[in-house]
């Protein structure tokens, strides 16, 4: 009687072992991409904001962002006409050029502001934003 050829049990243990042990060493990898990916994704949003507040501006007697708890709120006059928040764990910091933190960002009704920085971070990934009030050009850094 011939035997049909196949793979012993410490060969087959051999190749789950290898399996598991690349899971255990890429999955940090997947989870660092995953949480990038959420801080560009609030930055952006909050940049959108900006250049949203920047043309709501022009078309009256100027705008403000206003922090609310975790919230940024676009507000014309006394009514709040958008809001937006950033993904959940994602800390949103603005400041001024001083690097004083800034609750509320002003706008006239050219559409200016302040220069001020947007930073974004979760779990040690940290992405910023230097934003120049006169024309609303931003620069992304690391």
């Amino acid at each position: 009687m011939t035997r049909a050829p196949a793979f012993t049990l410490v060969e087959t243990l051999a190749v789950v072992t290898l399996l598991a042990l690349a899971a255990v060493l890429l999955t940090p990898l997947v989870a660092g991409g995953t949480r990038a990916s959420a801080v560009d994704a609030t930055l952006r949003g909050f940049l959108d904001l900006d250049a949203r507040a920047r043309l709501a501006a022009q078309g009256g007697s100027g705008a403000r962002l206003h922090r609310s708890g975790e919230s940024w709120v676009l507000m014309l006059s006394e009514s709040g006409i958008a809001s937006w928040q950033g993904r959940a764990a994602v800390e949103i910091e603005v400041h001024d050029s001083t690097g004083a933190s800034i609750g509320e960002i002003a706008y006239s009704a050219a559409g200016r502001s302040s220069d001020f920085v947007v930073t974004a971070r979760l779990y040690g990934v940290v992405r910023s934003a230097r934003v120049a009030g006169l024309t609303g050009w931003t620069e992304v850094g690391p």
